[in-house]
């Protein structure tokens, strides 16, 4: 069974291609925003896809869970260089859109 090692791991492709593809203009940024927040979050981020894993809830809990972590809405490096609000958004729907279908394609 995979744990959160797995899902860490299998994290770090998606995310790096979602950063080059979308944010390569402020990629040192994106990568502090967003190891900051896994970091922040990472007690949380292991519940829940532990709970995902158990099937105690499933993919669209484990989505508003994701989108409900605050520390996603503490990230400053990338409003720090002048990322617009509609880029900013376009972040943090990324990273939890990749976050949940990792999880899926890892613990189900």
């Amino acid at each position: 069974m995979a744990d959160l090692d797995d899902y860490l791991n299998a994290l770090k492709q998606p995310l790096a291609v979602f950063i080059k593809d979308n944010f390569h203009d402020f990629k040192s940024a994106a990568e502090k925003d967003l190891k900051d927040f896994l970091v922040q979050a990472k007690d949380n981020i292991a519940k829940w896809t532990g709970l995902l894993a158990n099937r105690t809830i499933n993919a669209r809990e484990f989505d508003s869970l994701l989108k409900g972590e605050g520390s996603l809405g503490r990230l400053h490096a990338l409003k720090q260089v002048g990322l617009a609000q509609t880029r900013w958004d376009l972040f943090t729907a990324g990273v939890i859109t990749i976050l949940v279908n990792t999880a899926i394609a890892v613990f189900l």
